[in-house]
């Protein structure tokens, strides 16, 4: 089997017009290297599997723009890594409320893998809850808001893998990628995710700050 790594961007518009990005990292996996997913194919594929949770987080508010899908080459290679940047322009699907929680505060989104290294850690940040009411008291995420439920839901199809494809067949899953580890040679520098954890504590992202 071989496999290929992407870095897949997801860039969001907020409703004050700041935007925030949700990272990912994809592995295209088929019989033979010159059967891999072209850039393009990989927002496609990646967008059929992925992004009606992703709008699922984000408020009505918010749009989802575009997905882009960049090849991960060797670091200092000189490598010129292939991208496709498809555009979306998807309303959010979650209910706005009073939209008083300011962009930067959001869920962080813990992705576990079995093996025991440093760069087999890995989380990604989702788009902010915006409504005071995904808050409890104690100014944790309430586990029954549809915010902290969606953002769950979002995490449980980061760790499920996936096929596409009849005559040559693609498996897809996503992964927690080690940029140090690539960049040292090492043959394992990503690694598959076996679980993942929302904290009900909120995460400040200050890159999101409230200026568009």
């Amino acid at each position: 089997m071989a496999s290929k790594l992407w870095k897949v961007a997801y860039r969001a518009r907020l409703g004050t017009g700041a935007t925030c990005d949700s990272i990912f990292h994809a592995v295209d996996g088929t019989e033979a290297l010159e059967s891999s997913s072209s850039a393009h194919e990989v927002a496609d594929a990646v967008d059929a599997r992925l992004s009606s949770f992703y709008l699922s987080v984000l408020d009505v508010n918010a749009s989802l723009l575009d997905i882009t899908a960049t090849e991960v080459v060797t670091p200092g290679s000189g490598d010129v890594p292939a991208q496709y940047a498809k555009t979306k322009n998807s309303a959010g699907l979650r209910t706005a409320g009073d939209n008083e929680l300011p962009n930067e505060l959001c869920a962080l989104i813990q992705l576990r893998t079995d093996a025991a290294v440093r760069g087999a850690h890995g989380w990604t940040f989702a788009p902010p809850a915006k409504n005071s009411s995904a808050l409890a008291s104690g100014g944790v995420f309430s586990t029954s808001h549809a915010y902290y439920t969606a953002t769950s839901d979002l995490g449980q199809r980061l760790q499920d893998n996936w096929s596409t494809g009849t005559v040559i067949i693609h498996d897809w899953e996503f992964v927690i990628y080690s940029r140090t580890r690539h960049a040292r040679g090492l043959d394992n520098y990503w690694f598959s995710i076996i679980g993942f954890n929302v904290p009900t504590k909120p995460h400040w992202l200050r890159s999101r700050g409230t200026t568009p």
